[in-house]
């Protein structure tokens, strides 16, 4: 039977992180894939909530921003692993 953690406790082992993984080709496809998809329900979100005539919210912006950022991140990637 193993010890119980405790958090105070120290494990001698380092919280340091690894370095990012590397991602295979099919891993950034789908994940640019994933973040298209996202970036087009929020866009709709906009889109909804200018046509009811309300103010688009801040939250959505920030989430059209945000996945525009991974889309070029994982587009970028790609072309890389292409070359």
């Amino acid at each position: 039977m193993s010890e119980p953690f405790i958090a105070h406790e120290t494990t001698g082992t380092t919280h340091e992180k690894e370095p990012t993984e590397v991602l295979k080709e099919w891993q950034i496809k789908q994940r640019l894939k994933q973040y298209k998809k996202r970036l087009g329900r929020h866009e709709q979100k906009r889109l909804a909530q200018e046509r009811a005539g309300k103010k688009v919210t801040e939250r959505t912006l920030n989430a059209i921003a945000n996945n525009r950022q991974w889309i070029e991140y994982y587009e970028s990637l790609l072309s890389e692993t292409t070359i």
